[in-house]
């Protein structure tokens, strides 16, 4: 006997494909089964946290569509400390600021 089970050589060939062919039609007639099984009630998924229904609403979505520009006069977007940061301290002012936010 020759490898394959068969007296000739060339009949596994054959069978194989055909065996594939039917296993295909029973597990697709199988899945069809189970999925019309379910088709009158809603899907449901229950995880730990996260709760998922087939029957909830999809969300709303809100578009920003700019239409036209858009021009404020919002003045200076910046401020020149450099005049500030250069004067001389008075020492008196500085003493008394320290002593206000220090408490003493």
């Amino acid at each position: 006997m020759a490898k394959g089970g068969t007296a000739q050589g060339g009949g596994g060939a054959v069978i194989r494909p055909f065996l594939a062919a039917v296993l295909a039609l029973v597990l697709g007639a199988a899945v069809a089964r189970a999925a019309d099984s379910g088709a009158g009630r809603p899907k449901e998924l229950r995880m730990k946290e996260v709760e998922i229904r087939g029957e909830v609403e999809q969300p709303g979505v809100f578009y920003i569509i700019p239409r036209r520009r858009v021009e404020l006069d919002l003045g200076p977007q910046t401020r020149d400390y450099r005049d500030e940061i250069l004067q001389p301290l008075d020492p008196a002012v500085f003493e008394a600021r320290v002593r206000a936010r220090t408490g003493r």
